[in-house]
This record gives C-alpha cells, structure tokens and sequence, in this order.
C-alpha cells in the first residue's frame, strides 16, 4: 500500500509540474537569471559610507585625553599603554558582538585620532626610547 501511494505522490508531483509550466511562462531558474542579468546591468550600491570615507572632524587636545582617559601631563609612554589597552577592549568588543563592527569602527577611528594627536606632540627620542625598560 505504502508503495501506491508514493507511485500517486510521484505522478501528482509530475502533473504539477507540468500545470505550472503551462501557467507560469517562467521557472525559478530562469527568473534568478534574469534578477541576475538585471543587477548586473544596473549594480545599486550601499548607501553607507565607510568609516574611512567620513570627513574626520579634527578633535581638540582636550578631547583627545578624554577620550583615552590621560592626564594633562601624562608622557609618550602612558598614552601609548593607555592607547593599547583600550584598543585590547575594543578588540574583545568586536569578537564578542561581531553586529556591531560600525560602532567598533567608529571608536577604533576616536582612539587613532586621539592618539595620534596626542603623540604628534611628543619628542621623537621620548618616542623611541620612552617605553625601553632601562635601569
């Protein structure tokens, strides 16, 4: 018995097939082909910029040690440890909540800026040799 039954099922399946070719004048496959062709002809591109295409709005000095969390007087080698550890946060941001890359991105571009700000102001010797552990 079980084994009409699938001989119907297979006929009833061949003979849909068949009424849908008759009413459809097109199969999936051939309406993928065309959606294919058509966004190939005419490409939509994402609306989003990158975060490397935004217009960076230059920070203050200021803002700069707020946002990586320095003292005033702090030299080259305390921001560099503090710019370091708080992009090992964000590292561990992005891995545990890989949804939010814009919003890492954007605070990886903060951190940069603010550092690169704030290193541009040091020494270069302070910068090449500040962080050596010397006695």
């Amino acid at each position: 018995m079980a084994e009409l039954d699938r001989l119907i099922n297979i006929g009833r399946a061949y003979a849909n097939k068949a009424k849908d070719s008759f009413n459809a004048p097109e199969s999936p496959e051939e309406k993928a082909i065309q959606e294919l062709k058509q966004s190939l002809e005419s490409p939509t591109f994402n609306s989003t910029p990158s975060t490397e295409s935004v217009n960076r709005e230059p920070i203050t000095e200021e803002e700069a040690r707020l946002i990586l969390g320095v003292a005033k007087d702090a030299n080259f080698g305390a921001i560099k440890t503090q710019y370091t550890l708080l992009c090992g946060h964000l590292a561990e941001f992005k891995s545990k909540y890989p949804s939010k890359q814009s919003i890492a991105a954007k605070e990886e571009m903060r951190l940069k800026m603010a550092f690169e700000l704030l290193s541009s102001q040091a020494d270069a010797t302070e910068k090449r040799f500040g962080s050596l552990e010397i006695e």
